[in-house]
């Protein structure tokens, strides 16, 4: 069987993902505010190192996926957190555990996220270009009407 990483992995989809694969014989690595293997806010930068430092210590440096569901909806006080949890801190984890994912050849990786949050009634274009362009900050400050 396989090791994965699951973000949100204390409630949710993240809970829901992370019993599956432990259902069909998987190791889980979950990572979550509370409640998981991994205690971390991967709304911050230093969040998300500890996460994926975290994830390959306990992985052994070898996953065979990684499933991104960690994400948080419109209803949050602080909507230039949005961008930070549900944007850069799937890319961030990701692009962190890519190595470990490429170990085997066949790591796989998913992420699961609300488009509730920064897309309705209408696509933000200025924001999707902050996000794409890796820049955090002007998109939270453009996220927060800033």
């Amino acid at each position: 069987m396989g090791t994965y990483a699951v973000t949100g992995s204390a409630s949710g989809m993240g809970a829901a993902s992370a019993a599956r694969l432990r259902e069909a014989g998987h190791e889980v690595v979950g990572v979550d505010l509370r409640d998981a293997d991994v205690t971390a806010d991967l709304g911050t930068a230093d969040g998300r190192r500890h996460a994926a430092d975290e994830v390959l210590r306990l992985s052994g440096g070898v996953l065979d996926g990684v499933a991104a569901v960690a994400g948080v909806g419109p209803n949050l006080p602080d909507a230039a957190a949005v961008a930070s949890i549900n944007y850069f801190g799937p890319v961030a984890l990701l692009d962190a555990l890519r190595p470990a994912l490429e170990r085997d050849g066949g790591g796989r990786a998913v992420v699961i996220g609300s488009n509730s949050a920064t897309t309705v009634p209408m696509i933000d274009d200025r924001l999707v270009g902050l996000l794409l362009a890796g820049d955090e900050e002007a998109a939270r400050a453009h996220a927060a009407g800033a």
